[in-house]
This record gives structure tokens, sequence and C-alpha cells, in this order.
């Protein structure tokens, strides 16, 4: 990815154009699981589920460029504490979400769904086949509003770049002087 972020403003852009694609890539992905349920029929939508995923995966190319951008908005602090403060809010968030996406799901009650069902459950056992419908689309939900708050109010200072080049300036004035 830093490879587009040889001119400082493609990195803007360019985040921005992959927050876009993933948080289209995980509508897709909540559309094709939701057709999966109701045709009741993984391998006829496999080829859409796939591509849904990699359009969703996009989001994984944001984390460099989101580092490299935040390192320029926070200068002169170093690159460990922003590590360190990425690593926290993907914690936190992650136990958030896992509360949620475990109490919110409802017991399948639908006969047809029961007796079809592929997970090897007895009906003398005491697990239960759930609908994880509900939590998904939360999941999508926060995704894409969490994907699209910094298409609209991301703006890079360039702190470190100011200061490379104000270095450079008062290098080659020195250079000139002496």
């Amino acid at each position: 990815v830093s490879c587009f972020n040889n001119k400082y403003s493609n990195g803007v852009f360019l985040i921005k154009v992959l927050l876009v694609i993933a948080s289209i890539g995980g509508w897709l992905t909540y559309i094709s699981t939701q057709l999966i349920n109701v045709q009741n029929n993984f391998f006829q939508y496999e080829i859409f589920l796939m591509v849904s995923y990699l359009l969703f995966g996009a989001g994984i190319a944001v984390l460099p460029l989101a580092s490299e951008l935040s390192i320029e908005c926070t200068y002169p602090k170093g690159q460990g504490l922003i590590n360190g403060i990425f690593d926290i809010g993907t914690n936190l968030g992650q136990f958030i979400y896992g509360v949620l996406f475990y109490s919110i799901p409802r017991e399948v009650t639908d006969q047809k769904i029961l007796d079809e069902n592929q997970c090897n459950l007895s009906e003398s056992s005491e697990s239960t086949v759930l609908d994880f419908t509900t939590p998904l689309l939360i999941l999508v939900i926060c995704y894409s509003i969490g994907a699209l708050l910094p298409i609209f109010f991301l703006e890079v200072p360039y702190l470190r770049k100011k200061a490379d080049n104000q270095a450079k300036c008062e290098k080659n004035s020195a250079f000139v002087v002496s």
C-alpha cells in the first residue's frame, strides 16, 4: 500500500476508496448469507460469497496506511504509541462485539430448518440451533458507520512532512551561509 502513498494526498484518497470497497463488501456478505439462508443452498452462491469476502477484506489493506497517516497526525509522538492505541482499540472493539454477538442470537423455531440441520444436534441434546442474522446485521451496520466516518471527516495535517521540510530548509540555509 505504501507505493500508492508516494505523494501525501494519495494516501488519504486511497484510504477512503478502500473503506468504501470494504463497506460494500460487508453489505454483499450480509446479502449473500441471507440468500443462502433463504435458498438453503451454499453452493449456488459460493462465488458471490467469495467475491463479497474479498471486497470486505479490502479493509485489512487500510491498516498500514492508517498507521502511517496517524503518525503524520501525531508527530512527534512515536509509532509505538500509535500502534498501542490501535491494539487497545481493536481489542476493546472485539470484546464489545463478541459480547453483543453471542447475546443477541435467537433460537431457530422453523421445524424444516431443525429437521435439515447440519450441526449434528440430536433431539435429546441441550444445544440449540441459533440464528445469527441480527448480530451479523449489527456488525455490518457498525462497520459501515466506522468505515464511512473517515470518508467525510479525515483530514491529515502532515506534521512530520512539515518538520522534515523545515529541517531541509534549515540544513540548506546553513550550507549556503557557511
